[in-house]
């Protein structure tokens, strides 16, 4: 009876080692993915040009409020721009948190 415990452990422990083999080699294989690190590389453009957006739509609402104050009306132009602004930000947002392959400009495809 001990003598086939013996090799029942044996048997699970080689099963353990081929598994734990097999996760190596696959997670091996993602971390040398050329398309992982590209689109890290660009996920980091991104998350920059995220930044430097915000900014913009931060003084496009600065303005617009002040112009409202002024002229009681906000800025029709800046309407349009701001919305183009959103839409792109939408965009960006979708790319960096995996919804969407598809690259934002200036990197679509």
């Amino acid at each position: 009876m001990l003598h086939f415990k013996k090799y029942g452990i044996i048997k699970k422990l080689f099963i353990i080692n081929c598994t734990i083999t097999t996760m190596y080699k696959n997670l091996k294989e993602k971390l040398l993915a050329r398309e992982k690190w590209q689109r890290a590389l660009f996920m980091l453009v991104f998350v920059i040009i995220k930044h430097i957006v915000a900014m913009l739509i931060n003084f496009i609402l600065l303005f617009q409020f002040i112009h409202d104050l002024w002229l009681g009306r906000p800025n029709d132009r800046l309407l349009e721009f701001s919305q183009k602004l959103n839409n792109y930000l939408l965009q960006i947002v979708n790319f960096l948190t995996f919804n969407v392959d598809t690259k934002p400009f200036p990197f679509a495809d």
